[in-house]
């Protein structure tokens, strides 16, 4: 007979802390659901990283040295999310330069999506409904000739945006690491088939 061990829930001061992370991030772009539902896109990784650490302490001995590095770096996030929540809370009650930044944050998440998801589907073939089913665009070996001119200006286009998209990220890790707060990340693109 097999015991299968229940996994502990991680402690309420954490489930507490992230209801009121979301509940700030609401607040903070004026309940707009949209907005709301991209930042919590931004910051769920921040703290499903947060609950992994938890949970590893949680199974880790009292004398084990690895615990100290992950206390350490809990104490860390916790002060990095103390800051946010700061920054949140001035971004409900204002409409300054901390409210400018959760509201661009949010227009950022959507261009990124955007961004994504034109470079993983722009080569796939989409069905036109004004095509007759045999039409020859669908045959699998057709391809439309393009100028050599035009492919490297579209080669030269995604090498930039890559190129612009990982320099914002810099910038964004630079932020966090001067303001002592944490800004969240960009979720991977997942194709949906």
């Amino acid at each position: 007979m097999t015991l299968v061990r229940a996994k502990q829930s991680l402690p309420a001061e954490f489930t507490g802390l992230y209801r009121l992370f979301l509940r700030s991030l609401s607040v903070a772009v004026l309940d707009h659901p949209g907005s709301t539902s991209r930042l919590r896109r931004i910051w769920a990784p921040t703290f499903r990283g947060a609950g992994q650490v938890i949970r590893r302490l949680q199974t880790t001995p009292k004398s084990h040295p690895e615990r100290v590095s992950l206390e350490r770096w809990l104490n860390a996030w916790n002060q990095r999310i103390d800051n946010t929540l700061a920054l949140l809370v001035d971004s409900a009650q204002s409409r300054g330069l901390s409210h400018k930044i959760t509201h661009n944050f949010a227009h950022l998440h959507w261009s990124n999506q955007r961004w994504s998801r034109y470079i993983h589907h722009k080569a796939e073939q989409i069905w036109l409904p004004n095509l007759a089913p045999d039409s020859e665009v669908y045959w699998p070996g057709e391809k439309r000739i393009k100028q050599k001119n035009t492919e490297e200006k579209v080669r030269r286009a995604k090498e930039l945006d890559v190129q612009a998209w990982s320099l914002l990220g810099e910038v964004v890790r630079m932020a966090e690491a001067t303001g002592g707060m944490s800004l969240g990340r960009m979720p991977k693109y997942k194709r949906t088939t």
